[in-house]
Protein backbone atom coordinates (compact mmCIF):
# COMPACT_ATOMS: atom_id res chain seq x y z
CA UNK A 1 0.00 0.00 0.00
CA UNK A 2 1.12 3.49 -0.74
CA UNK A 3 0.59 4.63 2.86
CA UNK A 4 3.19 2.15 4.09
CA UNK A 5 5.72 3.33 1.50
CA UNK A 6 5.01 6.91 2.49
CA UNK A 7 5.47 6.01 6.15
CA UNK A 8 8.84 4.36 5.38
CA UNK A 9 9.99 7.39 3.39
CA UNK A 10 9.02 9.81 6.17
CA UNK A 11 10.64 7.55 8.77
CA UNK A 12 13.90 7.51 6.76
CA UNK A 13 13.94 11.32 6.82
CA UNK A 14 13.06 11.70 10.49
CA UNK A 15 15.70 9.13 11.56
CA UNK A 16 18.37 11.44 10.11
CA UNK A 17 17.29 13.95 12.76
CA UNK A 18 17.24 11.38 15.54
CA UNK A 19 13.47 10.84 15.51
CA UNK A 20 12.15 7.34 14.85
CA UNK A 21 8.49 6.83 14.09
CA UNK A 22 7.18 3.69 15.73
CA UNK A 23 4.29 2.78 13.51
CA UNK A 24 1.45 4.05 11.40
CA UNK A 25 -1.38 5.24 13.63
CA UNK A 26 -4.12 2.57 13.82
CA UNK A 27 -6.73 5.00 12.49
CA UNK A 28 -4.94 5.02 9.12
CA UNK A 29 -5.70 1.30 8.67
CA UNK A 30 -9.22 1.50 10.06
CA UNK A 31 -12.00 0.08 7.86
CA UNK A 32 -14.23 2.68 6.20
CA UNK A 33 -17.26 1.42 8.13
CA UNK A 34 -15.49 2.12 11.45
CA UNK A 35 -14.52 5.61 10.32
CA UNK A 36 -18.15 6.23 9.35
CA UNK A 37 -19.32 4.97 12.75
CA UNK A 38 -16.97 7.41 14.45
CA UNK A 39 -18.19 10.27 12.24
CA UNK A 40 -21.81 9.49 13.18
CA UNK A 41 -21.25 9.06 16.94
CA UNK A 42 -18.72 11.87 17.48
CA UNK A 43 -21.33 14.58 18.22
CA UNK A 44 -22.95 12.26 20.78
CA UNK A 45 -19.95 11.14 22.83
CA UNK A 46 -17.09 12.35 24.98
CA UNK A 47 -15.25 9.12 24.13
CA UNK A 48 -12.05 9.64 22.16
CA UNK A 49 -11.64 8.35 18.62
CA UNK A 50 -9.19 5.68 19.80
CA UNK A 51 -11.61 4.44 22.45
CA UNK A 52 -14.52 4.36 20.00
CA UNK A 53 -12.36 2.18 17.74
CA UNK A 54 -11.51 -0.04 20.72
CA UNK A 55 -15.21 -0.35 21.57
CA UNK A 56 -15.91 -1.47 18.01
CA UNK A 57 -13.15 -4.09 18.31
CA UNK A 58 -14.37 -5.22 21.74
CA UNK A 59 -17.90 -5.66 20.39
CA UNK A 60 -16.59 -7.68 17.46
CA UNK A 61 -14.51 -9.82 19.82
CA UNK A 62 -17.48 -10.68 22.01
CA UNK A 63 -19.53 -11.71 18.98
CA UNK A 64 -16.70 -13.52 17.17
CA UNK A 65 -15.85 -15.69 20.16
CA UNK A 66 -19.46 -16.35 21.11
CA UNK A 67 -19.23 -14.78 24.53
CA UNK A 68 -22.80 -14.92 25.87
CA UNK A 69 -24.65 -12.07 27.50
CA UNK A 70 -26.10 -8.65 26.99
CA UNK A 71 -24.40 -5.32 26.34
CA UNK A 72 -24.77 -2.65 29.05
CA UNK A 73 -23.87 1.01 29.12
CA UNK A 74 -23.88 2.81 32.45
CA UNK A 75 -23.90 6.58 32.12
CA UNK A 76 -25.38 7.07 28.67
CA UNK A 77 -25.09 10.88 28.32
CA UNK A 78 -25.96 11.44 24.63
CA UNK A 79 -25.65 7.77 23.66
CA UNK A 80 -22.52 7.79 21.48
CA UNK A 81 -20.98 4.66 22.98
CA UNK A 82 -24.17 2.64 22.74
CA UNK A 83 -24.60 3.90 19.18
CA UNK A 84 -21.12 2.52 18.48
CA UNK A 85 -22.08 -0.88 19.89
CA UNK A 86 -25.39 -0.96 18.01
CA UNK A 87 -23.87 0.07 14.67
CA UNK A 88 -21.23 -2.64 15.07
CA UNK A 89 -23.84 -5.28 15.90
CA UNK A 90 -25.95 -4.23 12.90
CA UNK A 91 -22.89 -4.30 10.61
CA UNK A 92 -22.21 -7.85 11.83
CA UNK A 93 -25.83 -8.92 11.31
CA UNK A 94 -26.30 -9.64 15.02
CA UNK A 95 -29.94 -9.60 16.11
CA UNK A 96 -29.93 -11.80 19.22
CA UNK A 97 -28.29 -9.48 21.76
CA UNK A 98 -30.08 -7.26 24.26
CA UNK A 99 -28.62 -3.83 24.94
CA UNK A 100 -29.38 -2.10 28.23
CA UNK A 101 -28.88 1.61 28.99
CA UNK A 102 -28.64 3.02 32.49
CA UNK A 103 -28.47 6.68 33.39
CA UNK A 104 -29.77 9.08 36.00
CA UNK A 105 -31.40 11.12 33.20
CA UNK A 106 -31.19 14.01 35.62
CA UNK A 107 -27.48 14.69 35.43
CA UNK A 108 -24.79 14.10 37.97
CA UNK A 109 -24.85 15.47 41.48
CA UNK A 110 -22.68 18.53 41.91
CA UNK A 111 -19.15 17.56 43.00
CA UNK A 112 -17.89 18.63 46.39
CA UNK A 113 -14.48 19.88 47.49
CA UNK A 114 -13.63 16.25 48.30
CA UNK A 115 -13.84 15.41 44.59
CA UNK A 116 -11.04 17.78 43.61
CA UNK A 117 -10.65 20.60 41.12
CA UNK A 118 -10.48 18.48 37.98
CA UNK A 119 -13.80 16.79 38.74
CA UNK A 120 -15.36 20.19 39.37
CA UNK A 121 -14.00 21.52 36.05
CA UNK A 122 -15.27 18.46 34.17
CA UNK A 123 -18.66 18.82 35.80
CA UNK A 124 -18.88 22.50 34.83
CA UNK A 125 -17.93 21.64 31.22
CA UNK A 126 -20.45 18.80 30.94
CA UNK A 127 -23.25 20.69 32.66
CA UNK A 128 -23.09 23.51 30.12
Amino acid sequence: MIIYRLFDAVNDITEKFGVKLNRIPPFVRTPASDIETYRVVKPHTMTSRARVMELIEATRYVVKYGIPGDFVECGVWKGGSVMTILRTLVDMGVKDRDVWLYDTFEGMVRPTADDGGRVQQDYARMAS
